[in-house]
């Protein structure tokens, strides 16, 4: 892991930064995107007591730190929403990977604070709050890209890894069927009635795409 932009943890009232520590050897890049969830370590409640982030060469890394062992535990693209109120709560990006921990102990952070990170992947993290012994969290990326989860002992964490490139290739038609045929660009008719009505662009994880929005 190259560095590490942010953590939280409490000591003495204290917020500090603690760096994420190197692996001997990255893992290869996430490619499903479906949601995953995992059952509690332990026979307590778990209290979170550090959130950590790191980017590896193909993925961006976001550390949940718990004392006690680990909460049952979600993730799944899905809104992020308050605890106990059900209302949205913005997270920027393209999308919002919602991180769910059940059966956890009051968190001990800062869970009004928002986390701007500036990796390839992953953009931002907020809390949903926390109620009932659920905690939630939404990491804002930049794609729907492929996730995996981890959970490590020693000290007691949920890992949860955000690749840098989309799990599913964007596909488009081509232009010609045909690019040697004896008129490449040839189409059925003419495009004497095509408008374009927008163009827009935006910054994918290892691409940047222009669109024509066009009427006929």
């Amino acid at each position: 892991m190259r560095r590490s932009l942010l953590a939280a943890a409490v000591c003495a009232g204290l917020v500090v930064a603690l760096p994420v520590a190197a692996r001997a050897a990255d893992l290869p890049a996430p490619t499903s995107t479906s949601a995953v969830a995992g059952d509690p370590s332990g026979s307590g409640r778990p209290v979170l007591t550090g959130i950590r982030t790191g980017r590896h060469d193909e993925y961006d890394r976001t550390v949940f730190d718990f004392t006690g062992g680990t909460p049952g535990w979600r993730v799944a693209y899905a809104p992020l929403v308050e605890q106990g109120r059900g209302n949205t709560i913005p997270v920027a990006g393209a999308a919002t990977l919602l991180v769910v921990f059940d059966g956890a102990g009051t968190p001990a952070v800062d869970l009004a604070s928002v986390y701007e990170v500036n990796l390839p992947t992953l953009r931002q993290i907020r809390s949903g709050g926390y109620f009932e012994g659920r905690a939630s969290f939404g990491l804002g990326v930049r794609d729907r890209v492929g996730l995996r989860v981890l959970v490590l002992h020693g000290p007691d964490r949920i890992a949860v890894d955000v690749a840098h490139q989309p799990a599913d290739p964007f596909t488009a038609d081509p232009f010609a069927a045909d690019p040697f045929a004896a008129e490449p660009f040839a189409r059925t008719g003419d495009a004497s009635g095509t408008v374009v009505r927008a163009v827009g662009a935006g910054g994918h994880p290892g691409y940047d795409r222009i669109v024509f929005d066009v009427t006929s």
